[in-house]
């Protein structure tokens, strides 16, 4: 499997925010990207509400996630790319 995906299919995984870190679930699979939750302040809102997310796992968008846990805003970052 191809970690970088192809836009198409997007590596991602199910994800749960533990004691503030985030922590996959499951293995990091390609899926498509109509089954991911692809909004970061979405992703974040749903990972404070104690949800499990299916979301991408490349750098950009968990370091986007992460930094809107981080700052405790959910409504300031429009969806990815």
């Amino acid at each position: 499997m191809a970690i970088a995906g192809n836009n198409t299919w997007i590596p991602s995984n199910q994800i749960k925010l533990v004691d503030g870190e985030l922590r996959f679930t499951t293995i990091t699979q390609n899926k498509p990207r109509n089954v991911l939750e692809r909004n970061v302040s979405e992703a974040a809102r749903r990972l404070l509400a104690g949800e499990t997310v299916t979301m991408e796992v490349r750098h950009e968008f968990m370091s986007q996630v992460r930094e809107v846990l981080q700052n405790g805003r959910t409504d300031s970052v429009s969806s990815a790319a």
